[in-house]
């Protein structure tokens, strides 16, 4: 399956059985729905679906990830030889033992995307996996706080941005409507960027 047999950019949640179904779900509910639900709420009409929104895992075959939610992904990362956008979404790990020889499918997938030109990002624990592939080297990265010190000592070459209290990470991030709204802006096209902020449940205030 490749993203230009969609006309609309396609976006692909790469999820686990360690992932939180909060954070799968949630970035679901608002990417897949961009463009549809602005229109309605404000003239009664819907929108058109501006996003192909794709949850991807290392096999197509349904799995429980954490609290025993169900996650019927639509596609299997083999499968998938191209997307727009790939977001890693989070897979607990504990904050003293990096992730050494796990996800190696995921990753491998991952590295293919970046490769490719795909937008890269993660949420919370995710950029562990980032910084398992390599790919954060030379760059600064936001992600939980917890994990900083595994980062300083175990992907010296790449960096977490912030302070302890001000690091982004996931729902709970200071910025996280910016970076969420300037994401969307960069995918659907800055024509479309009152439609997504709304969406995405920012304002200018």
């Amino acid at each position: 399956m490749s993203a230009s047999e969609s006309k609309l950019p396609r976006v692909c949640l790469l999820a686990s059985a360690e992932t939180s179904p909060s954070v799968l779900y949630g970035l679901f509910d608002v990417l897949s729905t961009v463009g549809a639900i602005y229109p309605e709420m404000t003239t009664g009409e819907a929108g058109a679906q501006l996003l192909d929104v794709k949850i991807v895992a290392t096999a197509s075959k349904p799995f429980r990830c954490y609290g025993n939610v169900m996650v019927e992904p639509d596609v299997a990362v083999d499968d998938l030889a191209e997307t727009d956008v790939a977001i890693v979404c989070d897979m607990y790990q504990p904050i003293d033992a990096p992730p050494r020889g796990r996800y190696r499918c995921e990753i491998d997938w991952i590295k293919r995307m970046y490769a490719g030109g795909a937008i890269v990002a993660s949420v919370c624990s995710g950029s562990i996996i980032l910084a398992e592939s390599g790919i954060l080297d030379g760059f600064e990265a936001a992600g939980h706080w917890a994990y900083r010190e595994m980062f300083r000592d175990h992907y010296p070459k790449g960096k977490t941005a912030g302070k302890r209290d001000s690091l982004p990470c996931g729902r709970a991030g200071p910025d996280r409507d910016g970076r969420r709204r300037r994401l969307l802006a960069r995918i659907g096209g800055i024509s479309y960027h009152p439609a997504l902020r709304s969406r995405a449940g920012t304002s200018n205030h």
